[in-house]
């Protein structure tokens, strides 16, 4: 089997010549946590349900809690430190067995090499200086971690949930970066950064970093991420493929201020308006109480900004999991990968052109359109030539809509269902634009 490659227009993925939508599940405490007959019934039950990927971090982040298992990615001192100069081959052994089973039933390792748990200058070590990790070790460490993954055909989050606003934190991302690309030239690698950081012009340009990765965040008033990141990331940056990497965990409190926790609906809203702005690479799921792998006994460290995590047993099984598998179901049918976003939304409304995200193919064959709520939707393009479907997509029943002239282009009459659709127009043959 091929590695995971950049396509020539630099849009999204192809493997062993195909086009490939990343759908990737969020276990960051995996290799620390799982047991080996758990780690074969998740797997077993994510290939079941169409995810091709799966994202860990190599070593344990702040708010990971205690492994589970007692195994530790270095020795330990006396104030339980790590001691970075002495790692645990035992440990990285494990990571490997767990993730050559991945590969072996179609799963792409995506592993997250440095956290912001142990980076100079990042918000997470603040008030835990004791846990950086020494700016000697980050390549050497890096290195390792793609050496112990090579063979795999992995790709590198080389940065994990960091922000990137300082030149000591730069210099250690350097480091990383360089370390996985000495022991895995071919490996893909991205930063994956706190919501709002922008991405510094030095690592966009750089051939060492591929694509982007972005995070929305988890806070209600973040939401709007979903769609101006990626569009933000497809028009203002070097053309690489985009994945919304991590996006309003489904169980997720809505944050400390907020009440409330999100559900499936905020995963389909997440996933759709960050495809139909450019995030054609892929997404990544994630649920509150599986990335952690919380069990009833165990103390989650971040309750008051997330709210109590739930077993993991409970999280695999969220509903908002079968909204990634269709989703990459619907963008495969489709051949959606030459859509491009489209600023085409004409409601009087500012926060319906918003929310409401529209694109098409270059060669306007295709038109996408997602609308959160039933509300007439009016495109500024003439939809004539086109034959739709109309997708509830709360129920998954397929329809057909209502389409009529209006000043500007075409209207998409109000459907009669209250919840969210999907639009997807194929022009007829022989008709034009």
């Amino acid at each position: 089997m091929g590695r995971l490659k950049v396509s020539a227009n630099g849009e999204h993925f192809v493997k062993d010549g195909k086009k490939t939508f990343l759908l990737c599940d969020t276990v960051w405490s995996a290799v620390y946590n799982i047991s080996d007959s758990e780690w074969r019934a998740y797997l077993d039950y994510r290939k079941m349900q169409g995810y091709n990927a799966v994202q860990f971090n190599s070593i344990q982040q702040w708010d990971g809690g205690t492994p589970d298992l007692g195994i530790y990615p270095f020795e330990r001192k006396s104030d339980e430190t790590f001691d970075y100069y002495k790692p645990n081959a035992a440990y990285f052994e494990r990571a490997r067995s767990m993730m050559q089973l991945a590969a072996d039933m179609g799963f792409i390792p995506m592993v997250f090499v440095l956290h912001a748990s142990y980076t100079a200058g990042t918000w997470a070590v603040k008030g835990r200086e004791e846990h950086i990790m020494p700016q000697d070790v980050v390549r050497p460490f890096a290195k390792m971690v793609a050496e112990t993954f090579v063979g795999l055909d992995p790709i590198y989050i080389v940065a994990g949930d960091t922000n990137l606003d300082n030149d000591v934190t730069k210099q250690y991302f350097w480091e990383a970066l360089r370390g996985v690309k000495e022991a895995d030239p071919e490996g893909l690698c991205t930063f994956h950064l706190v919501p709002g950081e922008e991405l510094p012009e030095e690592f966009t340009q750089s051939e060492l970093y591929e694509y982007y990765a972005l995070q929305p965040g988890h806070r209600v008033v973040e939401f709007h991420n979903s769609y101006s990141m990626p569009w933000d990331y497809y028009f203002n940056k070097k053309r690489r493929p985009i994945i919304n990497d991590e996006f309003f965990y489904e169980g997720h409190g809505h944050t400390g201020e907020h009440y409330g926790r999100y559900d499936e609906f905020d995963q389909r809203k997440s996933i759709w308006q960050s495809i139909l702005s450019g995030a054609k690479g892929g997404i990544a799921y994630g649920a509150h109480g599986l990335w952690g792998w919380n069990n009833p006994d165990k103390e989650f460290k971040n309750s008051s900004y997330a709210g109590p995590a739930f077993t993991w047993q409970t999280a695999l099984r969220f509903e908002g999991a079968w909204e990634g598998s269709f989703a990459k179901y619907i963008f495969d049918q489709y051949d959606l990968f030459d859509l491009v976003p489209f600023d085409g939304i004409i409601n009087e409304s500012a926060a319906q052109r918003n929310e409401i995200r529209v694109a098409k193919s270059e060669d306007g064959g295709k038109i996408v359109i997602y609308a959160p709520y039933s509300m007439p939707v009016k495109v500024a393009h003439d939809l004539s030539g086109y034959d739709f479907v109309l997708i509830d997509m709360k129920h998954k029943r397929f329809g057909k809509p209502t389409v009529v002239p209006c000043e500007g282009g075409s209207e998409l009459r109000m459907y009669d269902f209250n919840a969210d659709a999907l639009f997807i127009g194929v022009r007829r043959d022989g008709e034009s634009t």
